[in-house]
């Protein structure tokens, strides 16, 4: 049986031709009768606002589907060069998809070689929240361990979230091949510490052994897949899991006129359509609205620095229970100065607020 594809209007498409460079895809359940997955290709806007690139009823989740999706529909729905400007196609780490993109991008091969893939600059990455998460902290090999470390005692939980924290760091922050690598050693030395009294909290070597277990096997093998080392010079926009994706497949089930499980195909695709585009008008509205608005209090906004000081130090000097004891002097735009009036302060009563001047100039008399 075909693959039901449908595509975005052509105010999406527009968007996907000219800001091409990040793209995230997942499918979801619950949308149709044939029970079929929706796969969902999304890309973002200027304003990281999301906008549906492709979508399709697959007929599996079988490599041949997706090959099909990324390798057949894609170039057929989206002519343009847009396709050959993207840099990341993140998804989950399913093995059929993954094969299917890695099919299709060249970002991590020679030029030569990289000119016959569809996605000719593109690099493929997984999301950082199935790794960590799915795969880690929430995985029935690793959670009881966990859970039972953490709930032994506070500091105990405070070093799994340590751990789970410089995971973290690895995906998002070191952007540097010496840097993953040093930071590597130190995590891999730290796990191996016998010495954990010297730890926030004490881990057991066993449950110590378990956490760099999948550090080993399942984290640090896949950089290329995860780390932002490997993508730190691409157009990613600081995305690293699917969440986009997610939320959008969230918010396409729970509209009052989204598709049902209960939809055929057609009614199913018709829902899609409609929302996507019911979504575009409403950014024109509120585009146009921005555009035409004129904000509250225009007149405040557009003070100066200069008379906004004015007002600061005019309110401030009206607050002041010692107003009359003290002189005030803007010595720039944005700065001004309060220093006392000597001929009026009474020292005798506030000894802490400083010197008199005669008892200034005794001092430097004494020192003459």
């Amino acid at each position: 049986m075909p693959i039901a594809v449908a595509f975005t209007s052509d105010n999406q498409r527009r968007k996907f031709d000219i800001f091409p460079e990040f793209v995230t895809g997942d499918d979801t359940e619950g949308t149709n009768s044939e029970k079929r997955p929706l796969y969902t290709l999304l890309g973002k806007d200027q304003n990281e606002k999301v906008f549906p690139v492709a979508w399709a009823f697959m007929p599996s989740k079988s490599q041949w589907a997706y090959d099909w999706f990324f390798g057949v529909a894609m170039p057929k729905l989206h002519p343009g060069d847009a396709i050959e400007r993207v840099e990341i196609v993140l998804t989950d780490a399913d093995k059929q998809e993954t094969m299917a993109v890695e099919n299709n991008a060249g970002g991590n091969l020679k030029l030569s070689i990289a000119e016959w893939r569809l996605f000719k600059r593109a690099l493929h990455r997984w999301c950082a929240w199935h790794r960590i998460n799915r795969n880690f902290t929430q995985l029935p090999k690793y959670k009881p361990t966990l859970t039972r470390v953490k709930n032994s005692s506070v500091l105990s939980k405070i070093e799994i979230d340590v751990l789970e924290r410089w995971l973290w760091y690895f995906i998002k922050n070191y952007e540097t091949k010496e840097e993953v690598d040093f930071c590597l050693k130190l995590l891999d030395a730290y796990l191996d510490d016998d010495q954990q009294n010297l730890h926030i909290g004490e881990v057991d070597k066993i449950d110590r052994q378990l956490i760099l277990e999948f550090i080993t096997s399942s984290f640090k093998n896949y950089r290329q897949k995860l780390f932002e080392s490997e993508f730190n010079t691409c157009a990613h926009m600081g995305n690293v899991t699917t969440s986009a994706s997610e939320g959008y497949h969230r918010g396409l089930k729970k509209a009052a006129l989204g598709p049902r499980p209960d939809d055929d195909l057609c009614i199913a695709a018709r829902k899609i359509v409609d929302l996507a585009n019911l979504r575009e008008d409403e950014k024109s509205k509120k585009a146009a609205s921005d555009a035409n608005s004129t904000f509250g209090k225009a007149d405040d906004r557009e003070r100066t620095v200069r008379e906004f000081s004015t007002f600061c130090n005019e309110k401030l000097s009206a607050e002041s229970v010692f107003s009359d004891d003290y002189f005030q002097f803007r010595v720039a735009e944005d700065t001004f100065l309060v220093k006392c009036d000597y001929a009026k302060f009474d020292f005798d009563v506030d000894r802490e607020l400083g010197m008199s001047i005669d008892e200034v100039n005794k001092l430097f008399d004494n020192d003459n």
